[in-house]
């Protein structure tokens, strides 16, 4: 037999005319199974709860929150259920004041490490929490969702993982009703399926989270009047010396100083009548 470049063990020169042998991975019957089973996506409170502590995790205790923090001093927000009140400065935390930053006021740490230990494991309880009680609300709304179509209700416990069939395979299957006729004594069968209703998917704005109004630090500089007060007007307006005074208006239009004149007036008319 002629041998070639190309049909010796381990050439280097392939051949355009055979073609290559790709092998494929053997496939996994069970992550089918698996991929049916996905969790359900994670609510709004969840994220938030994650993600503080996440941060509290990675915080270095001298970290400044970019955005300058709030100084309402919970007048516009809440009280910060975490780190109320700075222990160095003082000044009163909102909620919006997270605390994994420093104090937006002294940059001292608002939180300990005893006190941070001490968040994140609370944080750990309320995420748990959190998700069980979402896991409840579905089963209660499943339960309440099939007896609507008139199937049995499951038992205790029993929810649509333990089957190892998704709720979305089971919706579109028929159900079939028997009806008794009361007049000819006959019995009917009938089938109905129930369609989905398809959420409609959360636009842009709705799921960006708006950002909460902050209230600006105070000026460091106190506005005051750099001319001397004079003896006379000890009381005098040093900021702004353009205040008029302006007399109320009465109801009649008539200047408020004009009383005393009208009612001698009518005094005198009443006299000479």
């Amino acid at each position: 037999m002629h041998k070639t470049a190309w049909s010796k063990t381990g050439s280097s020169v392939p051949s355009d005319r055979i073609r290559p042998i790709h092998k494929q991975a053997p496939s996994n019957s069970k992550g089918k199974g698996k991929q049916l089973l996905l969790e359900p996506p994670k609510s709004k409170e969840t994220r938030r709860l994650e993600t503080l502590l996440r941060a509290l995790r990675d915080s270095r205790g001298s970290d400044r929150d970019q955005k300058g923090g709030c100084f309402c001093q919970a007048r516009e927000h809440t009280l910060s259920p975490y780190s109320p009140l700075c222990n160095s400065c003082g000044l009163i935390l909102c909620s919006i004041n997270l605390p994994q930053y420093v104090c937006p006021h002294c940059a001292s740490p608002v939180v300990t490490a005893v006190v941070r230990d001490s968040i994140m494991i609370k944080l750990e309880s309320q995420i748990s929490e959190t998700i069980a009680q979402e896991k409840r609300d579905r089963e209660k709304k499943l339960e309440e969702a099939r007896q609507a179509a008139g199937a049995f209700p499951t038992l205790t416990g029993q929810t649509e993982r333990s089957s190892g069939i998704s709720p979305s395979l089971n919706s579109n299957q028929p159900h079939k009703v028997l009806s008794l006729n009361s007049t000819t004594k006959k019995v009917t069968l009938s089938s109905y399926t129930t369609t989905p209703i398809s959420s409609r998917p959360s636009s842009g704005a709705e799921s960006e989270e708006e950002e909460p109004i902050r209230v600006l630090p105070p000026p460091t500089e106190v506005v005051h009047s750099k001319r001397q007060v004079d003896c006379s007007r000890p009381w005098e307006n040093l900021t702004n010396s353009g205040i008029e005074y302006i007399p109320l208006a009465r109801v009649d239009g008539q200047p408020q100083g004009s009383s005393k004149n009208t009612r001698k007036s009518r005094g005198g008319k009443k006299k000479g009548i």
